[in-house]
C-alpha cells in the first residue's frame, strides 16, 4: 500500500499546487486506480510464477518472477459469443497473462516422476486390462478438495440409464505448495478413493498443457482399453447419460469433440487475456480445437496425441496445443452442439427454474459451468431422475 499512498499523495500535491486543471487531476486519479486494480487482478499470476522459479527450475513451462508494468489502461472482460472459442467471465480486470510471465516453448519429454499413480485402477488381472466405455479425466487442483467430493456424489456415480457401462473417473494433479499441508490431505484423500493420479510438476494454470499430456500419458500407460476418454475440468458438471448415448453412434478412431473453435484470431492486444505476441505463435489464426472445459475423444486419438506431444513444443493455452496435435494428422474436431449449456437457469436462491421451458434446456445441453455445489446437485438429480444430497461434507 505504500506505493498506492505515494501515489494519492502526489495527487494533492498536483491539486494544491494547481499546476493542472482540476478535470485534468481527476483523469489521473481514475488512471492511478485502474493500474492500482490492474495490479491486484495479477497477483495471483505473479505469486504463481515466484512459485514456479523457485521450486521448478527443469519445468520447461517455468514463469519469470519480474513483474512489469500494465501496458494499457484496464481493460473489462464482456461475455463471449456464442462461436468464440474461449469463455470469459464478466466484469473482471485483466491483462495478458504473458504480460507478467517468460513463456519457454521447446520440446518436453514427460519425464516427471509420480507422486501418486493408481495404476491399478484400470487393471483386471496380472497383465491385462478392463474394457471401459468412458474414461473420464478430471483436471483439478492440489487444494480443490470440495469439487470432488461434489463429483464423486453426483455424474462421477454410475449413469442412470446406460448401467451396462463402464466408466471410471480419475482426478489429475500436478504439485502444490510444498510447505502447506495440503499434500498430506491430498495423499489421504488418494488412500481413500484410490482416484487420484499427481505427477511431480509445479500445479498452475501455465502448465495445464502439461496436466493434459499427463492424462494422455496416464491413458496410454495404464488404462488402454477405454473406447472414449473425457478430458474435462473439475468446475463442470456433466451429463453423463446424454454423452453416453451420443457416443454410442459417434466413430470409435479418429473422433476428436467439444465445442469447436474453428478459425480463432490470435489475440495480439496485449490487454487481453490469452495475448499471444508473434514471436510465440507467428500465424494469425489458430487451428480448428476444442474449447478447454471439455472435450472428447476416441482412445486410439490418445495414444497419438500423446506420442506427438513428446516432440511439440509446448503452448500455454491447452486447448489450442490439442488443436495443434489435430493438425499434425489432419484431423478436424467434432462440434457437438449443445455441448456447453449458455444461460441463467437458476433463480437467485441458487434453486432451479422448474419451467418447462427451462427444463428443457438443462436437459439439452451435454456441461454446465461454474455452477456451486448445490446447484450441480440440482442439476444432477434432473439428469439422472435420482434424489440429490443437500449436505456436502467438510472433510474428506
Amino acid at each position: 500500500m505504500q506505493k498506492n499512498d505515494k501515489y494519492f499523495k502526489r495527487e494533492q500535491k498536483l491539486s494544491k499546487t494547481s499546476v493542472l486543471p482540476a478535470s485534468d487531476v481527476k483523469k489521473l486519479k481514475q488512471r492511478w486506480a485502474e493500474l492500482i486494480a490492474a495490479k491486484t487482478a495479477t497477483l495471483d499470476i505473479r505469486n504463481s510464477s515466484e512459485f514456479d522459479h523457485r521450486y521448478n527450475s527443469a519445468n520447461i513451462s517455468q514463469q519469470n518472477i519480474e513483474t512489469k508494468e500494465p501496458p494499457h489502461p484496464a481493460v473489462t472482460e464482456g461475455e463471449s459469443s456464442e462461436n468464440d472459442g474461449m469463455i470469459y467471465r464478466e466484469n473482471t480486470v485483466v491483462y495478458g497473462i504473458l504480460n507478467y510471465t517468460t513463456w519457454i516453448s521447446r520440446d518436453d519429454p514427460h519425464e516427471y516422476p509420480y507422486i501418486i499413480n493408481p495404476r491399478g485402477k484400470c487393471a483386471n488381472g496380472e497383465d491385462g486390462f478392463k474394457k471401459l466405455t468412458l474414461l473420464i479425466l478430471v483436471v483439478s487442483k492440489p487444494r480443490n478438495f470440495k469439487q470432488r467430493e461434489v463429483i464423486r456424489k453426483t455424474w462421477a456415480a454410475q449413469p442412470a440409464h446406460f448401467a451396462s457401462s463402464v466408466i471410471i473417473t480419475v482426478f489429475l494433479l500436478g504439485r502444490g505448495p510444498i510447505r502447506e499441508m495440503t499434500q498430506f490431505n491430498v495423499e489421504k484423500e488418494a488412500q481413500k478413493f484410490e482416484d487420484i493420479v499427481q505427477e511431480d510438476f509445479v500445479d498452475s494454470y501455465l502448465n495445464l498443457t502439461v496436466k493434459t499430456i499427463m492424462g494422455l500419458k496416464w491413458v496410454t500407460k495404464f488404462c488402454p482399453r477405454a473406447r472414449f476418454v473425457l478430458k474435462i475440468d473439475d468446475d463442470m458438471s456433466l451429463n453423463i447419460d446424454r454423452l453416453l448415448a451420443y457416443l454410442r453412434r459417434s466413430p470409435m478412431k479418429n473422433f476428436f469433440g467439444g465445442k469447436a473453435a474453428e478459425s480463432f484470431p490470435v489475440l495480439r492486444d496485449t490487454r487481453e487475456k490469452f495475448y499471444v505476441p508473434w514471436s510465440l505463435y507467428p500465424e494469425e489464426k489458430y487451428p480448428p480445437y476444442c474449447v478447454g472445459l471439455g472435450y472428447v475423444m476416441s482412445t486410439d486419438l490418445v495414444y497419438k496425441l500423446y506420442y506427438r506431444a513428446l516432440t511439440t513444443p509446448l503452448f500455454p493455452w491447452e486447448d489450442v496445443y490439442m488443436g495443434m496435435l489435430l493438425k499434425f494428422y489432419a484431423i478436424m474436431p467434432t462440434n457437438i452442439p449443445n455441448f456447453f449449456g449458455e444461460g441463467n437457469y437458476f433463480h437467485q436462491n441458487g434453486t432451479l427454474k422448474m419451467t418447462n421451458t427451462n427444463i428443457s434446456k438443462v436437459r439439452a445441453v451435454f456441461t454446465l459451468h461454474g455452477l456451486s455445489w448445490y446447484e450441480q446437485a440440482q442439476v444432477w438429480s434432473l439428469w439422472s431422475g435420482k434424489p440429490y444430497e443437500y449436505r456436502i461434507e467438510k472433510n474428506i
